[in-house]
């Protein structure tokens, strides 16, 4: 045999202490694997495609009758497919069909991605706040979410039906209507059927009437006159808030996450330190501004005032820590309705 020398004399072991080994490469071959892709369908749906072996769609309505104007309904809508994960499934939002007269107001979708034996399964959770701008009732058409089935090599689809929601008047304007509706008619005044034009004495009691009317409203004019008259009313005064203690007010907001106070002390913030160029609402300082960072976190503030949700002001109390230079650009003409959440 070969001997291999090391520290302690000759040896037969090649794998003894200070022994030198030839190392030679060594490759290992798989079988190749044969892939079959196919077009997609010619009756698939061109804007998303859904290949998956199940999908199943639900719905909930928060409320569930009606609302008023102003106020928010909520559409909860989940699709859970078998074979995709959850980034391959499509935004509902674009998906919904809207009447004229209601605004959308997508929150930020839930994903969820998890497997079972050897199939992935994506879950998509979406909600929707939809707002109406004036009463009446609203229908929005059925959902339909196209999807190809793998297992039968065929078109599907799952549906959430059409509904209609109604839209009462805002409570302050309903208050009004009733009171309209409350008040008492004015009582018309009753004339004869028939007046006998040659009586005197009828003449004679008309004018004696006419005279004493016509005293009686001097006599009142002249009292009238006579008596003090009430200082005219002044206007309230509005306490005014300094511009630290609205910017203090914004911060302080923003670290608690409250996108409605933030908002309001954010714009009383503007009001008192640029009262001449101060806009009438959060897309108005978003403009004027013209940073797109900013503009970014001035339209998260205001999806979160109108559509609920999450929202954390802390990277949003970071860059307006303090008032950057308003862009120069046109004003056009300030609208004479005040902003919603002022």
């Amino acid at each position: 045999p070969d001997l291999f020398y090391g520290p302690g004399g000759p040896s037969t072991s090649p794998y003894g202490y200070g022994a030198m080994l030839s190392v030679r490469p060594i490759q290992l071959h798989g079988d190749p694997i044969a892939l079959a892709v196919r077009p997609r369908p010619t009756g698939a749906v061109s804007s998303y495609w859904m290949p998956a072996r199940q999908v199943m769609l639900t719905s909930q309505w928060r409320p569930a009758l009606q609302a008023h104007v102003g106020d928010a309904f909520t559409l909860d809508l989940t699709v859970q497919a078998d074979g995709l994960t959850a980034e391959q499934l499509p935004d509902l939002s674009t998906l919904v069909a809207l009447p004229p007269g209601l605004k959308a107001y997508p929150d930020e979708p839930k994903l969820d991605t998890s497997s079972q034996d050897d199939t992935l399964i994506g879950r998509r959770e979406q909600s929707i706040a939809l707002i109406a701008d004036e009463p009446g009732r609203f229908t929005l058409p059925a959902l339909q979410v196209r999807w190809w089935n793998t297992t039968d090599d065929a078109p599907q689809q799952v549906t959430v039906p059409a509904r209609t929601i109604v839209i009462l008047p805002s409570e302050g304007a309903a208050a009004a209507a009733a009171a309209r509706r409350s008040a008492p008619a004015s009582s018309a005044i009753a004339t004869p059927d028939r007046v006998n034009h040659g009586d005197p004495w009828l003449w004679g009691s008309l004018a004696l009437g006419l005279v004493w009317i016509a005293t009686l409203g001097g006599w009142y004019t002249s009292v009238r006159s006579r008596r003090p008259r009430p200082p005219p009313p002044q206007p309230p005064t509005t306490p005014s808030v300094g511009a630290s203690q609205a910017r203090a007010a914004f911060l302080k907001a923003c670290r608690e996450s409250d996108p409605r106070a933030t908002r309001r002390h954010l714009l009383a913030w503007v009001d008192a330190e640029r009262p001449a160029s101060a806009p009438a609402g959060l897309h108005g300082l978003a403009r004027q501004i013209g940073q797109p960072d900013i503009e970014r976190l001035l339209r998260e503030l205001d999806r979160a005032c109108y559509a609920g949700g999450t929202w954390r002001g802390d990277e949003l109390a970071r860059a307006l820590s303090a008032l950057p230079t308003f862009a120069s650009r046109a004003a056009g003409p300030k609208s004479q309705l005040a902003p919603l959440y002022r």
